[in-house]
């Protein structure tokens, strides 16, 4: 019996699987001399630098949020692309597969999605130039009915119809375990007890420390209506949820080890 506090509340049984992938392909732009957007594939950029062949630039603006969660950001890359689809050939092609607001990927031929772990995410989180290249990086969180090679597959496919090629890829398969288990309905129950609110299991599409853990499952510590910027700027956690979660814990721990 393994939880970890490494989630959110009231019990995470259930995480989608991960792509992490870079691709690249010749770039040559009168125009543009350099792109510089985000800076870690796990989390949408709040800004896209570009620099152009006259020495001006421009900073487009966004909003970080989590890799998983795209749709608590404004992707400044995927802004980026759009004003500038017409300008080059390659950004058009990013253009149609990644349409700026769209989370789920379906334009890339993905759009996924199942009754326990909800829908994919599929977000373009890197662009930038560098030794004659335009590089990219791309964080996917895909539904427990569907492998990982499934994935990889369409998602390659994809960018190789655009011009481009893969340079890693790097991936993780679902992670599930049964709702119906007496350590889940334990820890469901301490919720209960402790929040005083009915508890339930969720999916969510960030990976944990207990994702390649079988039976293992996250259990808090982040409540489903509070916004702590996980992975964000002002990553914070308030005293109050703080006392909550000791309390929490201390009534898991009696629960799963008593007699």
């Amino acid at each position: 019996m393994v939880f970890t506090p490494d989630g959110s509340f009231p019990v995470l049984n259930c995480e989608k699987g991960m792509v992490h992938l870079t691709f690249s392909a010749e770039f040559s732009d009168d125009k543009i001399a350099e792109i510089k957007g985000g800076s870690v594939i796990n989390a949408i950029p709040d800004k896209c630098i570009v620099k152009f062949a006259d020495d001006s630039e421009k900073v487009i603006k966004g909003k970080s949020s989590h890799g998983s969660r795209p749709e608590n950001g404004d992707n400044a890359v995927t802004k980026f692309v759009a004003e500038y689809k017409n300008e080059n050939a390659l950004l058009g092609g990013l253009a149609e597969l990644f349409p700026h607001g769209e989370c789920n990927g379906k334009s890339c031929g993905l759009g996924f999605s199942d009754d326990v772990s909800g829908e994919m995410t599929c977000a373009l989180t890197i662009l930038k130039t560098e030794g004659g290249r335009l590089h990219g990086g791309i964080d996917i969180r895909f539904p427990i009915d569907k492998t990982l090679a499934e994935i990889s597959d369409i998602i390659t496919s994809a960018l190789e119809s655009k011009g481009f090629k893969m340079d890693e890829l790097d991936g993780m398969e679902p992670h599930y375990v049964d709702e119906n288990s007496e350590f889940v309905q334990t820890l469901l129950r301490v919720y209960e007890k402790v929040k005083g609110e009915k508890g339930k299991c969720i999916a969510e599409g960030g990976i944990t420390y207990v994702h390649n853990t079988k039976g293992g499952v996250a259990f808090g510590a982040e409540f489903p209506e509070e916004n702590n910027n996980m992975h964000g700027a002002d990553e914070h956690i308030s005293m109050e949820t703080f006392k909550i979660n000791l309390n929490m814990y201390a009534n898991a721990i009696a629960e799963l080890c008593g007699e």
